[in-house]
């Protein structure tokens, strides 16, 4: 599907990044620099150093509040990357205005806020994703037709892994909000097996039904836990396995798995 801009026509289309306290914002500006007719132009992001520096070094315009953005015109398309339990306020103040959404995953604390994310969009008219990349990856494409096509047969199991690395990691990127459940709504499962969990259902065309799982804690110096463990069972029969770690080390040679 072809975006329209905001006045309805074929011009460059504008976006926003919308928060800077994530590790994402800066590594996908080259991303949508690559994108033809796609430009960042503004950024929205309370804290004053982050955003110097944002716009410094992205030529971009900054604000500190989101509604003196909006004020200002907004733009074709915001990519959202607050705080989980903050995506979805600002998520419908710019379906709102007009704007089409990139939410980063997992795009709320609970299933309420995302409701609500999909709900606003839906009565606005705008477009809405989330930001799981790995859909996009040949060997994902790779499975999901080879599972489409029936050339593998009756799927029956599988399994996933994502280990991250240490937490300090956030500490130093400037996203310390990671680590407070109240902000972020979890540990690893929730901001990183939500990849492998929308890679499943994607690839297998089918729903998960039944889940069980348990939480470990291992750092006491954090409030989430840092690693989950769940069984998905899907509708069509298929059970896979979920291992999501932010407590294996950087040195370990295969941080994210798929079988």
């Amino acid at each position: 599907m072809r975006l329209k801009n905001r006045s309805g026509g074929d011009r460059e289309l504008t976006a926003a990044i919308i928060g800077l306290a994530h590790l994402h914002p800066r590594s996908y500006m080259p991303l949508f620099q690559s994108i033809p007719g796609v430009k960042v132009v503004a950024v929205v992001e309370k804290d004053e150093n982050l955003r110097k520096d944002f716009c410094r070094d992205f030529g971009v315009t900054g604000f500190a509040d989101l509604e003196d953005f909006i004020a200002a015109g907004g733009a074709d398309i915001a990519a959202i990357f607050l705080p989980h339990a903050d995506c979805p306020d600002a998520a419908v103040r710019c379906a709102r205005a007009g704007m089409h959404l990139m939410v980063e995953k997992p795009v709320a604390s609970g299933a309420e806020g995302a409701r609500r994310i999909v709900e606003a969009a839906g009565k606005a008219g705008v477009l809405v994703t989330a930001g799981y990349c790995w859909r996009m990856h040949p060997a994902a494409r790779e499975i999901r037709r080879m599972i489409q096509n029936g050339w593998i047969g009756q799927v029956v199991g599988g399994e996933g892994r994502c280990a991250a690395g240490r937490l300090s990691r956030y500490i130093e990127g400037k996203s310390a909000w990671m680590l407070d459940s109240s902000v972020s709504g979890g540990g690893p499962m929730y901001n990183l097996g939500v990849h492998w969990i929308d890679l499943f259902r994607w690839a297998l065309g089918d729903e998960v039904e039944a889940v069980s799982g348990c939480n470990v804690k291992v750092n006491e110096r954090y409030d989430i836990e840092d690693n989950s463990f769940a069984h998905l069972r899907f509708s069509k029969g298929a059970v896979v396995a979920l291992d999501i770690s932010y407590t294996v080390p950087d040195s370990f040679p295969h941080g994210r798995d798929l079988y």
